[in-house]
């Protein structure tokens, strides 16, 4: 009952925080190993596409702060009786609430620590099991997570293809290397309906540095980025990735010198993932590694125009995309949909 009152005198005051069930002081620490330890409230301050809230006041629309404070219902359920929320069986639409909740803060300063949380405390340690662990979600209420038996002759790409998944994504999620190519007959994969459930969105935050890669729209990392330098700023806009490389040659564009990828003078490290030029408005841009001054890779305004990553998250996320084929007919084709979004 006490909780009750406070949340009811959080929310008239129109504002929100952390609050510990049971008593008002605010919680720091592992909201997942203490019981009933903290609660959003999303009130007065506040896909690829953002839901709706009044985003000039920093306001969540009425769903969206009832969907939040449902989200935090079911999770204080869990922890209250002793259950781990990334291992229930409502993990999935758990995660996928929560990442609807998530793209309606962007760029709304009022709600940048209440995105924070959400993404730090809620959102990271749901994907750590849905999307890096073999834990299967049997039942899963959102479609997303599907089991695959493997059949003869199969490999990882082949049921990748099937799935809208890259082989490297498939192998991440039964915890082996990503180029591990060996399948066991019959073993049971837990795979990602891609193809059926809107593909992969990347949301570039250039003000606060940081991408938010989506699959299903489930966010699955938060990575640190760099951007463009002030005279050669990264475009805004939304653009699919047209080209997945590992270990490319980069073109200097200040002398046009080619440099293969294992070259120390080749800035890009050992991904590409090209930007559709006609989409961003812009060629040459994409995401990528960084193989010069690790001071300049990530928080800065420094490249020519691309987003630049720490090459092991640029390696991530490599694995995380799909491959892209171009055909005489068809075009350019993606397993599933991957599209980028660069913002302020």
């Amino acid at each position: 009952m006490k909780a009750f009152v406070i949340i009811v005198i959080l929310v008239v005051g129109g504002w929100f925080a952390w609050t510990k069930w049971g008593g008002a002081d605010p919680v720091e620490g592992d909201a997942t190993e203490q019981a009933g330890d903290s609660a959003f409230n999303a009130v007065d301050d506040g896909d690829a596409e953002p839901p709706e809230g009044d985003q000039a006041s920093g306001d969540l629309s009425a769903d969206l702060e009832a969907l939040l404070k449902d989200s935090e219902r079911r999770w204080e359920l869990c922890v209250a009786e002793g259950r781990d929320p990334a291992l229930d069986k409502q993990a999935p639409k758990l995660a996928l609430d929560y990442s609807t909740v998530l793209k309606a803060t962007y760029n709304v300063p009022a709600m940048k620590e209440m995105q924070e949380r959400i993404v730090t405390e809620r959102l990271l340690p749901l994907s750590a099991k849905l999307f890096f662990s073999k834990y299967r979600y049997n039942d899963d209420e959102t479609g997303i997570f599907k089991q695959h038996k493997v059949a003869q002759g199969e490999r990882p790409d082949s049921i990748g293809r099937d799935y809208g998944m890259s082989y490297q994504f498939i192998n991440l999620m039964r915890e082996r290397p990503a180029e591990d190519g060996e399948l066991k007959l019959g073993e049971n994969l837990k795979v990602l309906a891609a193809k059926e459930h809107g593909g992969y969105y990347v949301h570039v935050d250039k003000g606060d540095y940081f991408a938010d890669v989506y699959a299903c729209g489930i966010l699955v990392k938060r990575f640190a980025v760099g951007v463009g330098a002030i005279e050669t700023p990264s475009p805004l806009g939304k653009a699919h990735i047209d080209m997945r490389s590992l270990e490319p040659d980069w073109t200097d564009p200040n002398s046009g010198e080619v440099y293969a990828w294992n070259d120390e003078r080749n800035l890009l490290g050992r991904v590409w993932l090209r930007l559709k030029a006609d989409e961003i408005g812009q060629d040459g841009i994409g995401l990528h590694g960084y193989n010069g001054n690790p001071e300049q890779a990530v928080k800065v305004q420094a490249s020519n125009g691309c987003i630049r990553m720490r090459n092991p998250d640029a390696e991530l996320l490599y694995n995380i995309m799909v491959p892209v084929g171009y055909y005489p007919t068809e075009g350019f084709l993606q397993r599933a949909k991957m599209l980028v979004e660069i913002v302020e």
